[in-house]
């Protein structure tokens, strides 16, 4: 029996509570319009199991490609060392809701870790860039991790130095041993990438911890655990911000993250061996959601050109590696036109531009700009909010399978693209939904006028 009371809360069956309003009575006192995305197939496996069906399918078939470290994996590939450290954190203690903070540039470990946690129903954390110290111990209050796995340097940014800041019981520690932490007594274990660096006290080394097997079909640790996991799980976290005061979070299902990347997928017309570069966008939807995605749904090439961010590095990978997909946003594309490299390439290759901005951007001026000095290439201006994985509209369209409605000024959404809520001090707490479940996104810019949401 549905609640007389105007405002109440609703217990997910994965544990986070959305509010919930009653809205029978003063609905129609507001102004009210509507407006549907077409129908078509949608994902509802885990990514755990598309992963595996990919490497059924194309075993042999490319699926990343990192340049600056020299790998070339195949889908069989990348699901051997996938589920080798999923395998390794299962041992070290990470379950299914525990998250797992990671601190990483743009490199497979990034990629193998997000795939290991999604196969054991964890939550991948990654965290933005951290400049200070207590920026690295707010987000560490705030995601709680039972794992932080990161990289011992990126660039000039020393995080070894920085953990050990923030944690100095590690001092006290010995090899491979456990360190017990006064501040986070719910991290158990902080795991350190670099291969070339010397362990360090109370850390341990991300490869030590690469189970391989071989395991039968009914001793794998990993087959109990997929059977209890399903596409609603929380699979991902992102934060919008680099001070974790001003940040906020959404939360993204299996679903989520792989209906976007079929979103974008099906209106780029991605096949099998196309070739997407991420270049950077590790912490945000553009790169962690809609480029790496986009490529492993249809079966396409991730290409990451470096670990950090280099317009001419990335100008020239673009041509040598043949990449068909740029994703970017209006500033780095804006970079990358007007970068004196640009002329020295030919990007006989490159056919979709992805331009990934928050909704009501306007970027009609770096799309001009791409049409002059690209004219053979096609542009998709992806248009979202957190909310909705970063994608609602593609070039003004409004995205398959999802529902919009403007209730009194304000955007209303449902779909299978909408997050699963938001991760705040007290845990995962589900967005503001109506009883109808619409989720209330607070924008107020947007009206729909004949098949047409109109941002203002």
């Amino acid at each position: 029996m549905l609640s007389s009371r105007p405002i109440s809360f609703l217990r997910r069956a994965n544990g986070s509570f959305a509010l919930i309003r009653n809205h029978f009575k003063i609905q129609k006192l507001y102004a009210s319009t509507y407006l549907k995305g077409q129908e078509s197939e949608q994902i509802n496996n885990t990514i755990g199991y598309f992963l595996s069906q990919n490497a059924r399918q194309m075993p042999y078939a490319n699926a990343l490609k990192c340049t600056h470290q020299n790998v070339n994996w195949s889908f069989s590939t990348l699901k051997k060392h996938a589920e080798a450290l999923a395998c390794g954190l299962t041992e070290l203690g990470l379950r299914p809701g525990d998250r797992l903070a990671l601190i990483q540039g743009m490199n497979t470990e990034l990629i193998v870790a997000f795939l290991a946690c999604a196969k054991i129903g964890a939550v991948l954390v990654p965290l933005p860039e951290i400049k200070a110290a207590k920026d690295l111990t707010r987000f560490i209050e705030l995601v709680r991790p039972r794992v932080v796995v990161s990289a011992t340097k990126i660039g000039t940014k020393n995080y070894y130095k920085m953990i050990r800041e923030v944690v100095p019981e590690l001092s006290l520690s010995e090899l491979h041993l456990p360190f017990k932490s006064k501040k986070f007594p719910f991290c158990k274990q902080i795991l350190f990438t670099d291969m070339k660096e010397k362990p360090k006290e109370g850390t341990y080394q991300l490869k030590d911890y690469l189970v391989y097997g071989p395991f039968g079909y009914y001793e794998t640790p990993l087959r109990r655990i997929a059977m209890e996991l399903d596409s609603t799980n929380p699979g991902l976290i992102l934060f919008n911000d680099k001070n974790p005061d001003k940040a906020s979070s959404a939360v993204y299902s299996h679903k989520n993250v792989l209906n976007a990347g079929l979103t974008i997928a099906k209106a780029l017309g991605l096949k099998q061996g196309d070739r997407v570069m991420v270049p950077k966008y590790s912490t945000s939807p553009t790169g962690s959601i809609m480029g790496n995605f986009s490529a492993f749904v249809s079966g396409g090439v991730i290409v990451y050109p470096a670990e950090e961010f280099s317009a001419s590095n990335t100008l020239s990978l673009l041509t040598k590696e043949q990449c068909t997909t740029l994703f970017t946003e209006p500033q780095d594309l804006e970079e990358l036109l007007n970068h004196a490299d640009f002329s020295k390439n030919t990007y006989e290759n490159l056919k979709h531009v992805v331009v990934c901005t928050p909704l009501g951007f306007d970027s009609s001026t770096v799309v001009g700009l791409l049409g002059q000095k690209l004219p053979q290439v096609k542009s998709y201006v992806v248009s979202g909010l957190e909310e909705t994985s970063g994608i609602l509209t593609i070039n003004g369209k409004l995205v398959d399978n999802t529902e919009v409605k403007v209730v009194d000024g304000s955007l209303q959404v449902k779909g299978p693209l909408v997050a699963t809520g938001k991760w705040q001090d007290i845990g995962h707490v589900g967005y503001e939904t109506y009883e109808d479940g619409w989720v209330d996104t607070k924008f107020q810019r947007a009206k729909i006028e004949g098949n047409s949401l109109i941002i203002a």
